[in-house]
């Protein structure tokens, strides 16, 4: 009997233990998952923070940014010439915890101002963007300058002061297309919903596929408008050594920067008086720029055409460069006197032409330039005279007194300290009938 009375109550206990570990077993993937949570939560802004951040490979149009973070993201370097306008974007390919990001397309010898997203968390330098100054571009393609300045060591920057900012919220931004995103950026989307967008698009059937990045494309074609052409420096003295940096960068119609085509330069300038074009680059690189460098030694200004010789295609957009004349060179500048010969009535005049020039035989414009004379003549007008976009100045001779020839001597007293007499000088003969 006693047998019976345990097996009775050992079933009637079953229920329990059965409900006991049925309840252990749902528990377990609650507390995981709740472990998982407050690990993901607490994680985010310590796992996620840079460190090392290195700025590296300066050069005149482009950077290297290096950093690591303690668990694999996939970020994006946010960037401009503004710290209050990063406009431009350079996101990773894949989630790492050793990222490496190139900028291109930067501005030579300027300011650049960038700050990291992740996900929906931004990392400044304290509240303020890291920033760096690009190289100059000299005519030999050769960088000079811009080191940068870090905050904190050599070389490298720590965010021990990172700021964590909330992007603007995904659900604000209704744009699809990555192009629109990229041009609301501040305004109802985020760099996350750029990032996104770039990163996967959906083919028709809907699977998302790796998208192409938006940095270069080799394959695309040229657009003649989105392509540019600039120029380092607008006014460049004209003695054949000086020079200017002219950059063309293509692009097609999505502002894609365009590689691999070859690109030729010329000027509105032939023959006679044509600036030095010299090739630096002349296939468009990676970040789409090919490069010339330019001199003269005729002053004026000149306008230059870049086309996409691999396509035959002209380039819309032009750059400008004066070139400017140099200081008054005494032996190459003229005075000429016409007639030669005047009536000494007091009326009768004769016109002196004074033509200031540099040493190239460009004329010398904005100088100050007076007129004297050994003999009894009158000299109108008496004071300076500024020359004009000729280098020219006319004074008028006349004279009461028959004589001659008088001498007249031109000098450029632009610089009170430096006056410059002129070798050349002109004469003129007062006759009486």
């Amino acid at each position: 009997m006693a047998a019976i009375y345990r097996t009775i109550h050992n079933i009637h206990r079953l229920p329990r233990v059965v409900s006991i570990i049925i309840g252990i077993m749902l528990s377990v993937p609650v507390i995981v998952a709740g472990v998982y949570f407050v690990q993901k939560r607490f994680s985010t802004a310590s796992d996620y923070m840079p460190h090392d951040v290195i700025i590296s490979k300066i050069d005149s149009t482009k950077a290297t940014v290096s950093w690591s973070t303690d668990q694999e993201v996939q970020a994006v370097i946010e960037y401009g010439t503004s710290p209050a306008a990063l406009v431009y974007f350079a996101p990773e390919a894949k989630k790492t915890k050793d990222h490496q990001v190139d900028l291109s397309l930067l501005t030579p010898r300027t300011s650049h101002y960038f700050q990291i997203r992740i996900n929906n968390q931004v990392f400044d330098d304290g509240g303020s963007p890291w920033s760096f100054t690009t190289k100059g571009a000299d005519s030999g393609g050769q960088s000079t300058g811009g080191e940068p300045t870090p905050t904190f060591g050599v070389g490298v920057i720590t965010p021990t002061r990172a700021k964590v900012v909330t992007s603007t919220p995904a659900a604000a931004c209704t744009e699809t297309d990555c192009q629109k995103i990229r041009l609301k950026l501040g305004y109802g989307c985020s760099a996350a919903d750029y990032v996104k967008c770039i990163m996967t698009v959906k083919t028709a059937t809907g699977s998302p596929t790796l998208a192409p990045t938006t940095t270069s494309s080799s394959s695309s074609a040229v657009d003649a408008d989105n392509s540019t052409v600039t120029a380092n420096e607008t006014a460049v003295p004209a003695n054949g050594s000086n020079t200017s940096l002219i950059t063309v960068t293509l692009k097609n119609s999505a502002r894609n920067v365009v590689s691999g085509k070859r690109v030729t330069l010329a000027s509105n300038i032939t023959g006679t008086g044509a600036p030095t074009i010299t090739t630096v680059i002349g296939t468009t690189n990676s970040s789409g720029v090919a490069t010339f460098s330019v001199k003269s030694i005729t002053s004026g200004p000149v306008i230059f055409t870049a086309t996409d010789a691999s396509d035959n295609l002209t380039i819309n957009q032009t750059a400008s460069v004066t070139f400017t004349a140099g200081t008054v060179n005494k032996d190459k500048s003229t005075v000429v006197a016409n007639p030669l010969s005047v009536r000494a009535d007091g009326n009768t005049s004769a016109t002196i032409t004074v033509t200031l020039k540099d040493s190239n035989s460009n004329p010398v414009s904005g100088k100050k330039v007076t007129l004297s004379t050994t003999g009894s003549a009158t000299i109108t007008p008496d004071t300076y005279q500024t020359t004009d976009s000729l280098g020219q100045v006319n004074f008028k001779v006349t004279s009461t007194t028959a004589g001659g020839p008088y001498t007249f001597t031109a000098k450029d007293t632009t610089d009170s300290t430096n006056v410059i007499t002129i070798t050349d000088t002109a004469s003129v003969t007062f006759t009486s009938s």
